[in-house]
């Protein structure tokens, strides 16, 4: 990996992770990070990790798949629809990734604001670091 794509994935990971700090304090009970094991900053951290991960797999997913996606706003759809699948596998787990989330409702919230933050992130990385 080069420096560019390095420094990217590093601010996605720090916007994804601050962003759901955030939401877990500003939803309260409805969005909880970590359990007896897991501190909420580790919590935070491996989610917003697995958010990232994520974010840079969907784009080669959807070429391997033959999607064509040619507009911008069809490309944030594409990265809500796979952010709603993680965060509700990561729900789902909750035991395990010590994400908790009380409802579909806010499986959706978290993920429309996580694709903002995610698409503005990059879009800001990619201004100030340049293109390719």
């Amino acid at each position: 990996m080069d420096s560019k794509k390095t420094l990217n994935f590093l601010t996605l990971w720090v916007g994804s992770t601050i962003s759901l700090l955030i939401l877990s304090v500003v939803l309260g009970g409805n969005i909880v990070l970590g359990n007896m094991s897991i501190t909420r900053p580790v919590a935070g951290l491996m989610f917003g990790l697995v958010l990232t991960v994520v974010y840079f797999l969907t784009a080669p997913a959807a070429t391997k798949l033959n999607i064509r996606v040619k507009d911008e706003k069809a490309w944030a759809l594409v990265f809500f629809i796979a952010n709603v699948i993680v965060i509700w596998t990561v729900k789902r787990l909750a035991n395990i990734t010590a994400v908790g989330i009380s409802s579909i409702f806010f499986v959706f919230v978290v993920a429309a604001i996580i694709t903002l933050i995610e698409r503005f992130v990059y879009k800001y990385s990619q201004k100030t670091l340049g293109k390719k």
